[in-house]
């Protein structure tokens, strides 16, 4: 009788354990549901085992964890030892030098105008000031221009082999005296397109400039100025 007492209790402490693991297991399941309102219905049979006789015995076969069931709390995590807002970034601060200033713009230094020597003035200029030269005069100009026309018609001529290919055209000529004195020179400033032209041309100021002297008002000026010569076979 003593045995079949011992047999009965042990029976039901294991059934108690096991209905505890399952009931623990139940728990535990339902704190991961991933949705709050679905529901899960979980069922689990126990069997007692009973004086050596095997008795079925159902824990409530239809456990419902839906949403208007109490919520399961979950795990409180750990707080922080210290708050986010009382955590302040320290942020080293260096003090700069006027070395390290110096050194960290260096194009500055570099880029300054050196120092004028002791003793040289400073934008002051080097020479003095240009002397105004006066340009030549106006009515010797204008009576060596004269002169010279007078000449060039002595010595001017039309070539015949522009005459008798009909060609016309105007030859400008370039006359310069240098300041010292000398020679006119007498160069082509524009052709006229024919070579035979602009040679007869040259030709004759050359001889005319030769025979034409300079009026005392010209006399040690530098003087350049231009001659047009027309060729026309009307005026032959």
């Amino acid at each position: 009788m003593t045995l079949h007492r011992h047999n009965s209790s042990t029976a039901v402490l294991r059934a108690l354990a096991v209905s505890i693991l399952i009931h623990g297991l139940v728990l535990w399941v339902g704190r991961d549901l991933p949705d709050a309102g679905s529901s899960m219905v979980i069922r689990s049979a126990l069997q007692v085992q009973v004086a050596g006789a095997t008795k079925a015995t159902e824990t409530p076969s239809d456990v419902v964890l839906n949403s208007h069931s109490r919520p399961l709390r979950s795990p409180e995590l750990a707080r922080p030892l210290h708050r986010e807002s009382d955590v302040q970034s320290v942020v080293p601060v260096v003090e700069s030098s006027p070395e390290t200033v110096a050194s960290s713009n260096p194009t500055t230094t570099s880029s300054a105008a050196p120092d004028a020597a002791p003793g040289m003035p400073v934008g002051k200029p080097i020479s003095g000031p240009v002397a105004h030269q006066p340009g030549p005069d106006a009515g010797g100009l204008r009576q060596y221009r004269l002169a010279l026309g007078v000449q060039a018609g002595r010595f001017k001529r039309y070539p015949s082999s522009a005459r008798a290919a009909g060609r016309e055209g105007r030859v400008v000529l370039l006359l310069a005296v240098a300041q010292a004195g000398g020679a006119v020179r007498v160069s082509l400033a524009r052709s006229s397109g024919h070579d035979a032209l602009d040679e007869a041309a040259l030709e004759m100021m050359r001889l005319a400039a030769a025979r034409t002297p300079l009026p005392e008002s010209l006399l040690g000026q530098s003087l350049a100025f231009e001659l047009p010569v027309d060729y026309s076979l009307r005026d032959d």
